[in-house]
């Protein structure tokens, strides 16, 4: 499912910003939502077209909120945006149940699945969590959640029924460069977002930490072990099965080739990254699983009809490149 955490990129924005310039900080909110809204949509769709093959999936709408008092200064984010209330749209996924119910960034949520919003301090980020996990109950428990906004005219309860997502959620940040995954989260640096212009080409990077969170390989590091091996299998393994992601969702998997032949080759450690192989063997797994996925295509399977449940995981011996 598609939602920030406690720790976005949009919270660390709050906690640096300066009252003496709020359009300066206004532009720099927008400009965060801007790309965390890239991310919600590339991630959308790609948890959405392999929800078929996931061993977890959960009903999803394709909603990220944001929290004033996620900032130090509520009032000072309030008035920097012109928000009507504390809780509001923070991004909404392209082609997701959330946009289809016309919600955009920014518009006040009173209320969700019936229920106000409790207190919270300056600073805290439990409360935006609290709520990520009410719609996310709302959903499991029946399919659709109950969500209040404001209008120009009063306030509206919107009904929206959530679709069959992978288990995964998507984060932007502001430190670092590069992609990681948790387990549970995809967390994508401001810095990758920026650097990478296209979207599928964005989307390959992703979709490689997508795999790592489907496969459970951050929990199979704690059960197994963090060895170099274990880590390179796992790489192998992520680098192979993003494809098949990619491909699900529409993407142009040649981008996974450009991805690593672009932003990884001069980002490559050779013989002394004993957790990576080089990029041009990576590229090698990646057109593996291209080639497949061609044969398949030749075959009349369709974007969205791709299986790769009973490819992955993968053996040692069959990873590698």
């Amino acid at each position: 499912m598609i939602r920030g955490a406690i720790r976005t990129a949009l919270a660390a924005l709050a906690l640096a910003a300066a009252p003496a310039a709020p359009a300066r900080e206004a532009d720099s909110y927008r400009q965060l939502q801007a790309l965390d809204a890239r991310v919600q949509s590339i991630g959308w769709r790609l948890v959405r077209a392999n929800a078929p093959f996931c061993t977890v999936t959960l009903p999803a709408i394709g909603l990220l909120l944001q929290d004033s008092h996620s900032w130090s200064d509520p009032a000072a984010m309030r008035d920097a945006l012109g928000l009507a209330s504390d809780i509001t749209v923070g991004a909404v996924a392209e082609g997701s149940p959330a946009q289809r119910a016309g919600l955009a960034a920014n518009q006040p949520v009173l209320a969700i699945a019936g229920k106000p919003f409790p207190d919270s301090p300056p600073g805290d980020y439990r409360r935006l969590a609290a709520l990520h996990d009410r719609i996310d109950d709302a959903l499991r428990g029946g399919g659709t959640v109950a969500l209040t906004i404001g209008t120009g005219t009063g306030q509206q309860t919107l009904s929206i029924a959530g679709e069959p997502a992978c288990a995964s959620r998507f984060e932007l940040l502001t430190g670092g460069d590069s992609a990681r995954a948790d387990g549970a989260r995809v967390l994508v640096t401001r810095a990758l977002v920026d650097a990478v212009a296209e979207d599928d080409l964005l989307a390959a990077a992703i979709a490689h930490e997508l795999a790592h969170n489907l496969l459970r390989h951050p929990q199979k590091r704690t059960e197994e072990g963090k060895g170099w091996n274990r880590i390179r299998h796992d790489e192998r393994e992520a680098d192979r099965l993003s494809v098949w992601l990619l491909a699900n969702a529409g993407f142009d998997t040649a981008d996974a080739v450009r991805f690593q032949r672009e932003w990884m080759r001069g980002r490559d450690w050779g013989f002394l990254a004993p957790t990576h192989d080089a990029w041009d063997e990576r590229i090698d797994m990646i057109e593996e699983e291209r080639a497949l996925i061609a044969r398949q295509a030749a075959q009349g399977i369709r974007p969205g009809s791709h299986n790769w449940s009973a490819r992955f995981p993968m053996s040692r011996e069959d990873a590698r490149p």
